[in-house]
């Protein structure tokens, strides 16, 4: 019942037939606190989450892979207890999958640990024998960018067994922007994202005030005359006030 709740959005209903289950003096199993993570996810109540997290901890199913994964989701954000709850997990000798360790590189980029995202991607392959998918490579682009380590972010790039996306290029030129990178960095970035989105104006709009800031103005106008589409026309023109 709370599975099926928390699938159609109730979690109110959710947990009251938790309440339900405590007055008729049962112990809740792995799946009812699966589905309460789950409800929680969608109510977004910190207190409520802690003192699941709490109860799963005291009757011993971190053991649970996929329960240990549900909790990881639901403090998704919350980069200590990610990372505590992933440190417990090890503790366990749960396995690792691939979804959690998406949570883990995440957490890690977003908290600035690079040190740290750049061991557990490491493990992932070495030790866990997990193939990183296209969603890893993104996280390590994105923490390896934010860090204003763009050659090795773009080296890392250039070494992927697997093909680029516009996030991972994306992220790239952020990074680049963000820490007055190399021109010729940044402009080859620009490039390559506008190849993979030639219909964004954002990027063209990047790579224009890129060349104003260098005074060249004939790569700005041949680059206005690139965009030959009236709606990139007119939100070009708009970002450039």
């Amino acid at each position: 019942m709370i599975a099926t709740y928390a699938q159609n959005g109730q979690p109110g209903d959710a947990f009251d037939t938790l309440r339900q289950i405590h007055l008729a003096d049962q112990k809740p199993n792995e799946a009812i606190y699966v589905g309460l993570l789950r409800s929680n996810s969608l109510m977004a109540e910190q207190e409520i989450g802690e003192s699941i997290h709490a109860n799963v901890t005291k009757v011993g199913y971190l053991s649970n892979t996929f329960l240990t994964s549900s909790l990881i989701d639901m403090i998704n954000g919350c980069g200590d207890e990610v990372l505590e709850c992933f440190a417990n997990m090890l503790s366990c000798r749960i396995k690792p999958n691939v979804v959690v360790f998406i949570y883990v590189l995440s957490t890690c980029s977003h908290c600035g640990l690079e040190y740290e995202g750049c061991n557990w991607f490491n493990a992932m392959k070495e030790i866990y024998g997990i193939s990183p998918k296209l969603a890893h490579y993104a996280c390590m682009v994105d923490m390896l960018s934010s860090q204003g380590n763009i050659e090795y972010a773009l080296e890392f790039v250039n070494n992927m067994p697997v093909e680029p996306n516009k996030r991972i290029w994306g992220a790239l030129l952020t990074g680049s922007r963000k820490a007055h990178g190399s021109i010729d960095i940044t402009e080859c970035i620009a490039k390559q994202i506008i190849n993979l989105d030639p219909k964004n104006a954002s990027y063209y709009v990047i790579l224009s005030n890129l060349y104003a800031e260098q005074g060249r103005w004939d790569e700005v106008e041949k680059l206005r005359r690139l965009v030959n589409q009236e709606e990139l026309k007119k939100e070009m023109a708009y970002s450039m006030i």
